[in-house]
Parts: structure tokens; sequence; C-alpha cells
């Protein structure tokens, strides 16, 4: 996983917002472990109990939809 999520510019309540409006516990969680909390891909995958190639395919599911709720939101 090459891709990471920048969320420095935007106002830590707006992503507050969003993540509470995720639907799915498991992909709001991870958000919150890899990009909030800065937790490694491995460190997050444990904590989740995922095996990584689980954690891989969830990690990137769960980043579009994030990016895709911020959007509509209108915050990034």
């Amino acid at each position: 996983e090459t891709t990471t999520l920048d969320l420095s510019s935007i106002n830590h309540n707006d992503i507050e917002i969003v993540l509470a409006q995720m639907t799915n516990m498991r992909y709001r969680t991870l958000i919150q472990y890899r990009y909030l909390e800065e937790k490694s891909n491995e460190e997050t995958a444990q904590l989740l109990g995922m095996s990584m190639d689980n954690y891989y395919n969830k990690h990137k599911l769960a980043k579009e939809h994030f990016v895709t709720m911020l959007k509509k939101e209108g915050i990034c």
C-alpha cells in the first residue's frame, strides 16, 4: 500500500463528523487507527485481528469510502 491519506489540511472536527457517519465500524476503526492515530499498517492489522492480505483489501475499500464521504460533505 503506497497511497496514504493526507488529513493534515482538513479540520479535525470535520474528520470526526465524517467518521461518525461511516456505517461500517471496521472501516471507521481502520481509518481512525491508521490516519488519526498514525499507526503503521502492521499495527492496524494486528489491532483489527486481520491478516495483512485482508488488511490491504479492507484498507483500500475503507479509504475509498472515506474519501467519497469527504467529497460528499464538500470537505475535499
